[in-house]
């Protein structure tokens, strides 16, 4: 995709699976369709909360992350900017590697994630804009308050998050021990998060697989914003089945245990 097809294979990640090309499919679907809203002369933003290496390298394959994706949509906006997030010093290296070679400066890297600290980064984007995206795709269990410190900062700013169900009992139990003794809220519900955004409209990628992977939730103010094929407004009957579906344990989904592969 892009340039990212010149660069030499060097990187291998266990977050990629075959999941992961539907998720990135809707990915480019969702972000085509912000495209089509936006006035061409229009500054845009995209914050990526968790960049990962730019690519992957899959039996030498190379398939574009979510930075590069977002490059190679918005790009062709003259007043386009993106500021990414990567806290893993080794994805952070591959990850500049890869801006340098495509970029042409519009992209900023830091390798410093503190919630704390978003609205300081603004100012480094040499751009004023009133419309963006903020992305978060933690690859683990979501700490959905990483994403609505992002928006205090850019309050004008759409958010997209990955969803990643709690699908066992020991799972849930684990999140909620976790987030008593390190004082996070791993117990927000997606039902809660959406109404923290204080978005007026919400989109849910439809036909996951049976364990509910990589189901992605988009939240806009953007009344004109009309969702593509894949998406479906969370007030829409099948948006409700989602959203409740999401809130279930691998035993209330009726889900049978995967046998161990020898």
């Amino acid at each position: 995709m892009g340039k990212i097809d010149s660069l030499k294979p060097n990187s291998k990640s266990k977050c990629f699976s075959r999941h992961t090309i539907l998720k990135q499919e809707k990915f480019v679907a969702l972000l085509s369709a912000i495209l089509a809203t936006l006035d061409k002369r229009q500054a845009y933003c995209y914050w990526d909360l968790n960049g990962g290496p730019g690519y992957w390298d899959i039996d030498g394959q190379i398939f574009a992350g979510s930075p590069v994706i977002a490059h190679t949509v918005f790009s062709q906006l003259p007043f386009y900017r993106a500021l990414i997030f990567e806290a893993a010093k080794a994805n952070f290296r591959l990850l500049n590697a890869v801006v340098k070679n495509f970029a042409d400066g519009r992209i900023i890297v830091q390798n410093n994630n503190n919630e704390n600290c978003y609205d300081l980064y603004i100012n480094k984007l040499r751009i004023n804009t009133s419309r963006g995206l903020i992305y978060y795709d933690p690859g683990e269990t979501p700490k959905y308050k990483v994403p609505l410190e992002a928006s205090k900062a850019a309050p004008n700013y759409d958010i997209l998050v990955h969803v990643a169900p709690c699908l066992t009992k020991r799972n849930i139990n684990r999140c909620n021990v976790q987030g008593k003794v390190l004082n996070i809220d791993f117990r927000m519900s997606i039902t809660d998060y959406i109404k923290a955004t204080k978005k007026k409209h919400h989109y849910i990628t439809d036909k996951p697989d049976a364990k509910q992977q990589f189901v992605m939730v988009y939240s806009t103010d953007d009344p004109g914003f009309r969702p593509s094929q894949g998406w479906v407004s969370c007030r829409s009957r099948a948006g409700k089945q989602l959203l409740t579906q999401l809130t279930k344990t691998k035993a209330e989904l009726g889900l049978k245990k995967r046998s161990k592969v020898s």
